[in-house]
């Protein structure tokens, strides 16, 4: 299968095609590529609705990787890996074997999760390996694969250990009832699910974890590509790894063995805006690591990515999300009273500026006279997730991220030479 040349412009993308060519520059990596033909919108920020990604699918309100919940304190256990799959799968219609026009072949051997617009097989080629096997369903409009390929293209010619690995991608000779049948294979990685236990990280766990994402997202930035959609579901350790839960049943902490990473899944993902490009919002990221732009209906930028990492560290550390709602029974309602908990953990103001941007844009519901009544008031404030004084460099780093205003939040760069990661 041919691998793709990077595309500088949509009408390059689609003159990539299938064929049985192998490229030099990427072979240590045994990636093949097959692209199809995807449309690029011309307005591919103008829609308000998201597609939901695989993993949001998965736990809402969890940090990843999953640990099973253990009687003992000091127990060695081997992770789910690809054994895992959501509950209640559905396995009446899915297909046995994923055959491309091409004649390369795909065994399913279980699914690895379901979203709005596909769903991810675990299978295995020819040769026995395991991959994760995305077959699309549909798109919104706004979202066609091109931009998830076109990711994953500038990836294969600017690799990262850290970061998921594309195989192949491409259309199905006999396609299951309801798929489009464009498949996108990537190597396999394990889910998470919201049904075991989830203790917190120990400090060491999360600076190596924290420092692969962090160069991960600093690699995707330097190749000019947003994420939007960095999450626990989306960071993945190996099958096989071998951890230890130390601590009691209450609040246990794992300690894992190997915190070797990777970041997947860019479903969601975009170009950074061109000089040229009007900026429009459009409803990105996890609610629970939205970054305070995107709620306030302003559009994402580079610093959105750091947000959701600033937002992922501090749920590893603490064991579930630090910015939530605390009431409401509406959309409307609920993002209202994440935003107040949100200004209430951090010290420094919302910026005049942004709220002023916010109003005229015509894309937010928030009511910002709550800064103007709200009481001091320092019980929720972000220093207070610290359990002991050890923790204090991790809250340095929480702070120096979990900026408001984006222009003076940091970049994934120096988010990566912060002192918290040195030494790594």
């Amino acid at each position: 299968m041919k691998r793709g040349l990077s595309p500088s412009s949509p009408e390059d993308h689609k003159k990539i095609r299938s064929s049985q060519e192998t490229s030099d520059e990427s072979a240590h990596h045994d990636e093949r590529m097959a692209t199809t033909s995807n449309k690029n919108p011309e307005n591919p920020s103008s829609s308000n609705n998201a597609p939901k990604s695989i993993a949001d699918t998965a736990s809402t309100g969890n940090p990843s990787f999953p640990v099973k919940s253990l009687t003992s304190t000091q127990e060695m256990n081997q992770s789910p890996g690809y054994a895992y799959e959501p509950p209640n799968v559905d396995k009446a219609n899915h297909p046995d074997v994923l055959e491309l026009i091409t004649g390369e072949k795909f065994f399913v051997r279980g699914v690895f999760g379901n979203g709005g617009f596909c769903t991810v097989f675990r299978a295995r080629d020819q040769n026995n390996i395991q991959y994760a096997a995305k077959l699309i369903a549909e798109r919104i409009p706004e979202y066609p694969t091109y931009y998830e390929l076109l990711a994953h293209e500038k990836i294969l010619h600017n690799p990262h250990q850290n970061l998921i690995s594309f195989v192949v991608n491409g259309m199905l000779a006999g396609p299951p009832p309801g798929f489009t049948g464009e498949i996108i294979v990537t190597e396999g990685a394990r889910q998470d699910t919201n049904k075991t236990y989830y203790p917190s990280f120990c400090m060491e766990n999360i600076r190596h974890i924290g420092s692969q994402i962090a160069k991960a997202m600093a690699h995707l930035e330097s190749l000019k590509i947003f994420h939007l959609d960095l999450k626990a579901g989306n960071v993945f350790v190996k099958p096989d790894i071998q951890y230890t839960l130390d601590g009691d049943d209450i609040q246990p902490t794992i300690n894992m063995d190997d915190t070797g990473i990777k970041v997947i899944d860019l479903g969601n993902s975009a170009s950074h805006w061109e000089p040229w490009e009007e900026k429009k919002w459009r409803s990105v990221q996890p609610p629970a690591l939205r970054s305070p732009e995107v709620m306030m209906g302003l559009p994402y930028n580079e610093k959105s990515d750091v947000w959701s990492m600033g937002c992922l560290l501090a749920e590893m550390f603490v064991g579930q999300f630090i910015f939530y709602p605390t009431s409401g029974t509406t959309e409307k309602e609920t993002n209202q009273s994440q935003f107040e908990l949100t200004a209430s953990r951090l010290k420094h103001a919302v910026p005049i500026r942004m709220i002023q941007e916010s109003q005229r844009g015509g894309h937010c519901e928030l009511d910002y006279r709550f800064l103007n009544q709200r009481p001091p008031n320092n019980r929720d404030q972000l220093m207070n997730i610290m359990r002991e004084e050890a923790d204090i460099p991790l809250y340095h780093l929480l702070q120096f991220m979990l900026i408001i205003d984006p222009n003076e939040r940091p970049s994934f760069e120096d988010v990566v030479h912060h002192d918290f990661f040195e030494g790594i």
